[in-house]
C-alpha cells in the first residue's frame, strides 16, 4: 500500500495513453494509480509500494513475461492482472498473473478485479504470517513444559494472534469463495 495514504497502489500499463487514462479514472477513487505506456516506463515506475500491476498483454509478444520476471528479480511482491483483447487459454495463469481481464471492460469490472486481487494478496500474506506464528508456537511447545507455557504471557499472546489470523483468513476465504481451500494446500 502507498506509504502516504495507506490506500492500495496500482500501476496501469497500457500501450495507448488514453486507454491507460481510462483505467486510471476507473480506479482512482479507491486506489492510488500510476500509469505507463511501455514496458520500460512500467519498470521505471514500479516499486515495492505497488500492490497490483494491470498490464496490457498486447504491448509486445513477451512483455508480460519480462515485467513479471523483473518484478521477481527486484523483489517486488505485487499481483499482476493481464488484459487480453480476446479470451485467453486456460494456461494464462502460468504467465505469473493472479487474474486477467478481457476487453472491453467497464469500470465496475476493473475495480472488482483489482479489489479481488488485492484481497488474494492479503490472504496469501495472512496465511504466510499464520504459518510463521504456528511454527513459533510449535517451537515454544517443544522447548517448554506444559506448566511453563500456561503462565507464559508471550505464548498466550501468540495464541491470541493465531486465533485472530485464523478468523481473518476465514473471513477472506468466505468473501472470495475459498472455504474449501485447505483441501488443496
Amino acid at each position: 500500500m502507498s506509504a502516504q495514504t495507506a490506500r492500495p497502489r496500482v500501476l496501469v500499463v497500457m500501450g495507448i495513453e488514453h486507454v491507460a487514462e481510462t483505467y486510471e479514472q476507473s480506479l482512482q477513487e479507491e486506489y492510488d494509480v500510476d500509469t505507463a505506456t511501455s514496458v520500460e516506463g512500467a519498470l521505471d515506475v514500479v516499486d515495492e509500494d505497488h500492490d497490483v500491476v494491470v498490464f496490457d498483454r498486447q504491448l509486445s509478444e513477451d512483455a508480460d513475461v519480462v515485467v513479471v520476471d523483473e518484478l521477481q528479480e527486484q523483489g517486488i511482491d505485487c499481483r499482476v492482472v493481464l488484459v487480453f483483447d480476446e479470451e485467453p487459454e486456460a494456461s494464462v495463469l502460468e504467465l505469473g498473473c493472479t487474474d486477467y481481464l478481457v476487453t472491453p471492460v467497464d469500470d465496475r469490472e476493473v475495480n472488482a478485479t483489482v479489489g479481488r486481487v488485492i484481497r488474494i494478496g492479503e490472504y496469501v500474506d495472512r496465511r504466510r504470517e499464520l504459518g510463521s506464528k504456528k511454527l513459533k508456537r510449535n517451537v515454544m511447545e517443544v522447548e517448554a513444559t506444559g506448566s511453563d507455557l500456561a503462565d507464559d504471557e508471550t505464548y498466550q499472546e501468540l495464541n491470541a494472534e493465531i486465533e485472530r489470523l485464523e478468523s481473518v483468513i476465514d473471513e477472506i476465504e468466505a468473501e472470495l469463495g475459498l472455504e474449501d481451500v485447505d483441501r488443496f494446500l
